[in-house]
């Protein structure tokens, strides 16, 4: 395995990063692993990160930071749940463990060690504080920057995501390995922060320093979604997809993005093609929760654009039952109950509800479970009552707090999913009130983004129906 070009412990020394090693093997196939998880991509001529995380922690069976780097890719995943998996519980003890009962390790990476110990014990906010002390005394330590990016994307927390990585740009040299994707982070924050002129301007840098970049693209996507701007979206991503697919785990979300341009400008055969030939195999293939959501997401916009989905819902079900009672992020709960509503399993959707339930009961404290206390709960009803077609309890349950959704975490495109599932359900309810509440949310819509067919379509109904 060739290594000559990823940095040894002297070269990271020379940034101001103490690894904790003194293996140089080990010190590259960190810089290794840590570029893959930057740049989405599992590069094909090292072997893939898990070839490279392998190596590394071959190289030092005792390398901290190597520890923290594992453990912080299991977390970040989302898919292991530290209440119930025993294996996962018993790695992040043993680094934590390790970090207390050994001198040479230093109070940055005992810092490291705690904040991922807090985000796996659903202390999200608590991890956040602490990387960010990372990023204020080391701000080159772009591994503490990515894990507070994705920490706050998780948390829907939009103008961190922004600054957490404006404040250390200009403590930056465009030499610097990974400025280019510092860039493409800084442009999605931009860009959910309603900036989209500057997100289109940054992510366009990012992209000419490296045009396989898939978040930048990822940014760029956004800022067409949320403009209206479709055709020109379709015709980005059409003209560089052979740059962003490299970046094979974010590409299917981006081919997500591609979909919904599709479903904007009415062309479901279209976006349906991309789910059937892209996102379902690529879900089949690495079933990650990012791509389950993707998925669920895709069919209920297009079941309630009036699609038959057929048994999608049934096959995509079979990929996500067995997340069903994680509860990592009340973000991946809900579309997997959307994904259990679909299939018209009601035992999963019942033992769904029954497990957050008791998740709930025993009133433990932590960043998610205050989400589910808040708005999750709501959500996961409303969301049950809609496939239910009782309309008048799904907006009774949304309606109020619909500015709070944002507290589920995810993109503002990604939630605009409850605002759809909102005014159809205030529009096919029975209450004359909630007719006239979904009249008032589609001219706010129609005033946010005004170039979009599917709101046009809504209004339309509207105006049919009344």
């Amino acid at each position: 395995m060739s290594v000559r070009h990823w940095r040894d412990c002297q070269e990271w020394n020379t940034y101001g990063i103490d690894l904790g090693t003194t293996s140089n093997e080990a010190a590259k196939m960190f810089d290794a692993s840590l570029t893959q998880y930057i740049t989405w991509s599992n590069m094909d001529s090292i072997g893939g990160i898990e070839s490279t995380l392998n190596a590394m922690t071959n190289a030092d069976t005792d390398f901290i930071m190597g520890k923290v780097l594992v453990n912080a890719l299991e977390t970040m995943g989302t898919g292991k749940c530290f209440e119930t998996d025993e294996a996962f519980q018993n790695d992040i003890k043993e680094m934590v463990e390790f970090a207390e009962n050994n001198d040479h390790v230093t109070p940055i990476q005992k810092m490291h060690v705690r904040a991922v110990e807090s985000f796996a014990k659903d202390k999200m906010i608590e991890a956040c504080q602490i990387w960010e002390d990372i990023i204020t005394e080391c701000p080159t330590d772009i591994l503490a920057i990515k894990l507070a990016h994705d920490s706050y994307f998780y948390l829907g927390q939009s103008t961190n995501i922004r600054d957490s990585v404006a404040g250390v740009i200009p403590l930056w040299k465009p030499s610097m390995p990974m400025y280019s994707y510092l860039l493409g982070m800084y442009a999605f924050g931009l860009e959910e922060t309603n900036k989209f002129a500057e997100a289109e301007t940054m992510a366009k840098k990012a992209l000419e320093i490296s045009k396989e970049d898939g978040w930048a693209t990822h940014a760029l996507l956004h800022c067409y979604e949320m403009q209206g701007f479709q055709k020109k979206g379709v015709e980005f991503a059409s003209t560089t997809v052979v740059n962003w697919s490299k970046s094979d785990m974010a590409s299917c979300h981006n081919y997500w993005h591609w979909a919904l341009y599709h479903i904007e400008l009415n062309e479901h055969l279209a976006a349906l093609d991309i789910y059937d030939n892209i996102v379902a195999d690529m879900t089949k293939k690495d079933p990650c929760l990012l791509n389950i959501v993707d998925a669920g997401s895709l069919l209920q916009r297009l079941v309630m654009e009036g699609i038959d989905v057929e048994d999608r819902w049934d096959h995509l079900y079979r990929i996500t039952n067995s997340h069903n009672e994680d509860h990592v992020l009340v973000f991946n709960d809900l579309h997997c109950l959307f994904v259990a509503l679909g299939a018209k399993d009601d035992a999963a959707v019942a033992e769904i509800k029954t497990s957050v339930k008791e998740l709930l009961h025993e009133e433990m404290k932590g960043t998610q479970k205050s989400v589910y206390r808040k708005v999750g709960c709501a959500l996961q009803e409303a969301a049950v009552a809609f496939n239910g077609d009782d309309y008048g309890k799904a907006a009774d349950l949304m309606y109020p707090i619909r500015q709070e959704v944002a507290l589920i975490g995810g993109s503002n495109a990604q939630r605009d999913l409850w605002n759809q599932i909102l005014i159809h359900s205030l529009m096919r309810s029975d209450s004359e009130m909630d007719f006239a509440k979904g009249k008032r949310l589609l001219m706010e819509r129609k005033m946010d983004k005004s170039n979009s067919g599917l709101t046009d379509r809504l209004i339309a109904k509207y105006i049919s129906s009344h």
